[in-house]
């Protein structure tokens, strides 16, 4: 689709047929970005065992390695949506991807797990401005056409084949080139994206009288950095720690606080109908439960099969690449058989 005929559409003008090369040339943009982001999940895993002997990090310290990039991508993503909204999405699009790409190269660089630690917070906030705006931009081409519902079965494939394929994508790299090529190999990738996406991607809509809501995106991204911080920190339990019970206290209370803040708000960051509504809460339940064990999987098998079975990172990225491959196929036949 031509940035014209993008810019009609948003406009409810007809859309372009999106089977042109130009169609598919930014669906490819988007999901490419969509397979990266999620690569990154589980790249490191592999990795890990490598990255602790080489930094001398702590078992702590290796956790939030893959914790640092998931807080903050989770944290910041209703923020990141918003900030679409409101600037445009291709901008914050190619802001997010530049950060990535930064964060990736600082991390593939660095020196000490704490520099590590702080790349992978950087790259979970690029990631944050990333997902929506291209779920945005992606939507906006191709609604209302034939390819709505193909484009979103490939968007949610390149997810699962992105969280899926990391695990042996790492473990080849690894192997053959040393841990820092996991983040470094993302650098050429998201630079090339970026200088195509800067030409082709259009400007999209921006949506006059929308504000970025700063008292709901402090509530909610406050109680899940918080929560996650102190429930991540896995040396000893919470409660043996009077600071870390009270940051717990805090994380909980704003985000039970919420909806009362939301409430009062004339534009929300989170409208308070959809904590009403039974199906969006069910599914998001749902997702967070099979994302939790999908990811806790990987990373604790990975080290287990390392550490205890002796496994090369090429043998357990190999080992682990069936759970994986199960997840696409499900991802595959699911989505795409059904129109969004």
């Amino acid at each position: 689709m031509t940035a014209r005929a993008y810019d009609k559409a948003a406009r409810g003008g007809d859309p372009e047929p999106t089977g042109s090369g130009a169609g598919w040339l930014m669906l490819g943009l988007l999901t490419a970005v969509e397979f990266l982001v999620f690569l990154d999940l589980a790249i490191v895993n592999i990795a890990l065992p490598s990255m602790q002997a080489d930094l001398d990090l702590s078992p702590s310290e290796i956790a939030w390695v893959i914790g640092a990039y998931q807080i903050f991508f989770g944290g910041f993503l209703l923020l990141g949506g918003r900030a679409g909204d409101v600037v445009g999405h291709r901008r914050v699009y190619l802001t997010g991807l530049l950060l990535f790409t930064g964060a990736s190269a600082t991390a593939g660089l660095a020196g000490s797990g704490d520099v590590v630690i702080a790349a992978r917070a950087l790259q979970g906030l690029g990631a944050a401005a990333l997902v929506p705006s291209a779920l945005a931009l992606l939507n906006s081409a191709y609604r209302g056409t034939a390819r709505h519902g193909r484009a979103f079965g490939v968007w949610g494939a390149m997810r699962s084949a992105g969280a899926s394929a990391g695990v042996a994508i790492g473990g080849i790299v690894t192997q053959l080139a040393g841990w820092p090529w996991i983040f470094l190999i993302n650098v050429p990738i998201g630079l090339g994206v970026l200088i195509v996406a800067w030409r082709v991607l259009p400007a999209g809509p921006v949506q006059a009288g929308r504000h970025l809501d700063a008292a709901g995106a402090v509530t909610v991204t406050g109680g899940v950095l918080l929560v996650a911080l102190v429930l991540g920190e896995g040396s000893s339990p919470f409660w043996t720690s009077p600071g870390r019970t009270a940051l717990l206290l805090v994380g909980i209370a704003l985000l039970a606080a919420l909806p009362l803040v939301e409430r009062r708000r004339a534009d929300p960051l989170l409208p308070v109908r959809l904590l009403r509504d039974r199906l969006t809460v069910t599914a998001n339940v749902v997702s967070f439960l099979v994302g939790a064990a999908h990811l806790a999987l990987f990373y604790l098998l990975s080290l287990y099969l390392q550490e205890a079975l002796g496994y090369t990172p090429l043998q357990a990225g190999f080992a682990v690449l069936p759970i994986g491959l199960v997840v696409v196929a499900n991802s595959t036949l699911v989505v795409s058989s059904r129109e969004c």
